[in-house]
């Protein structure tokens, strides 16, 4: 069996693996996203024949595991794309939005007609059955970190292999835990945390909700740049459930608009399938929230407090560059970083300090404040993978992929002193 990482090696996003066993597949096949630098690497051919696969087996809905599924079908592949329902659902969204907007920012990579050709090709399975395809057996498994975000096990004549897609925290409380491994010889797994313990998704969610209740208070303008699927609709539902447990009327007398077309998009698919989360639906629709637009959110006076969640979360495109622009020289605004920032981005630059920025052809001096928030991040810390790993029985080998270098060194470190543990890089077959 040979394993070789076209994306998510040596860096987080682009997830992207093909396995060659007795047939040839995919895990995932993602966008690259964060700077422009990384952006381009979406623009480079394909260093595989797409026409050569037999079938993809798609982990989860983010666009950095699913966004460049149309250039498989536009390189000539026309085998199934397995995955569950709910992430056929979100992807089929999430590649509709990004088939829209990729002209504003550059050469489109494909068209809405390529998103339909390849959304025709999806296949449901449902959690946990065994699906064959040939004499290749795979299920999903909760990951614990998206709505419909699995591992997924694959058993080959060759041996078994399981993927971790993005695994997520044990304590989550919006979504099931991570389902244990069972029996695997090989594991693919994500290191987007390295080494880091992060803290409790409950201390980091409830000081997102005391700081905002200051800002409330002192009538402050805050903006959270949040992913238009998941984040926007956990800390939409944090924020709310806690309001509620302390029956707080001014948190309901504060305006919440949400911005974006695909988080109201994404909040209806929440609907559609309350047992794969654990948050409660009344949650997503508190009476002072506003599905608007940039138009509704210019007419608000500055001395009125309100609350602006807005994509993209690393804040490299989407309406939350008009919201920067206007709210990042103003220090009556505070802006709330609340998930991971890639190298190089705005978002990342902002919480290294950079106080003189360029948004959308501007120049601008940073005087709002920016806060970072600590402990929300939808990725497994060093406890949790361990936990993980810890699950399965008759583990040899693991694939680190998903992360930054550091990271992936930090989790080398960890794993190796009981297992075979290897750092994928881009393009570099590796035989198991």
């Amino acid at each position: 069996m040979i394993i070789n990482s076209y994306g998510a090696a040596g860096q987080v996003t682009g997830s992207c693996h093909q396995v060659i066993s007795t047939q040839t597949f995919l895990l995932d096949c993602g966008l690259f996203q964060g700077t422009k630098e990384v952006d381009a690497q979406n623009m480079r051919t394909l260093p595989f024949d797409p026409s050569a696969l037999n079938f993809v087996l798609l982990s989860h809905a983010h666009l950095d595991h699913c966004g460049r599924l149309p250039l498989l079908t536009k390189g000539g592949f026309r085998g199934p794309i397995y995955t569950t329902k709910a992430t056929r659902d979100l992807a089929e969204l999430i590649l509709r939005d990004s088939a829209k907007i990729q002209g504003m920012q550059r050469a489109p990579l494909y068209s809405e007609a390529d998103v339909e050709d390849v959304i025709s090709r999806f296949y449901p399975v449902e959690e946990r059955q065994e699906k064959n395809h040939g004499d290749i057996i795979f299920s999903f498994h909760s990951a614990g970190h998206l709505l419909g975000a699995h591992w997924i096990k694959v058993k080959t004549p060759e041996g078994i292999l399981a993927f971790s897609g993005d695994l997520g925290r044990y304590e989550c409380v919006f979504y099931p835990q991570p389902e244990e491994l069972g029996n695997i010889d090989y594991l693919i797994l994500e290191s987007t945390n390295g080494a880091r313990i992060t803290p409790p998704i409950k201390e980091g969610l409830k000081t997102l909700y005391e700081e905002i209740k200051k800002c409330i208070f002192e009538k402050r303008t805050v903006v959270i740049p949040a992913f238009s699927i998941g984040r926007t609709e956990e800390v939409l539902s944090a924020l709310v459930n806690l309001a509620l447990e302390e029956t707080n009327t001014s948190f309901f007398e504060t305006p919440i608009f949400v911005d974006s077309k695909l988080a109201r998009s994404g909040l209806n698919v929440y609907h559609q399938y309350p047992s794969l989360h654990k948050i409660p639906l009344q949650n997503l629709m508190p009476r002072n929230l506003f599905l608007g637009d940039l138009r509704q959110t210019n007419s608000l006076k500055r001395e009125e407090a309100k609350i602006l969640i807005s994509a993209s979360g690393m804040m490299e495109g989407g309406p939350v560059l008009f919201h920067a622009k206007k709210y990042l020289p103003d220090e009556r605004a505070t802006f709330f970083i609340v998930g991971y920032q890639g190298e190089g981005t705005l978002g990342r630059r902002l919480l290294m300090g950079e106080k003189n920025i360029r948004i959308l052809d501007t120049d601008i001096e940073v005087k709002a404040p920016i806060v970072q928030i600590s402990g929300l991040s939808g990725h497994a810390d060093i406890n949790d993978l361990t936990r993980f790993v810890s699950t399965a029985r008759g583990l040899k080998n693991i694939l680190l992929v998903h992360g930054e270098p550091a990271s992936l060194e930090g989790v080398k470190s960890v794993f190796d002193k009981d297992y075979k543990v290897h750092i994928q890089e881009f393009n570099q077959p590796f035989e198991l």
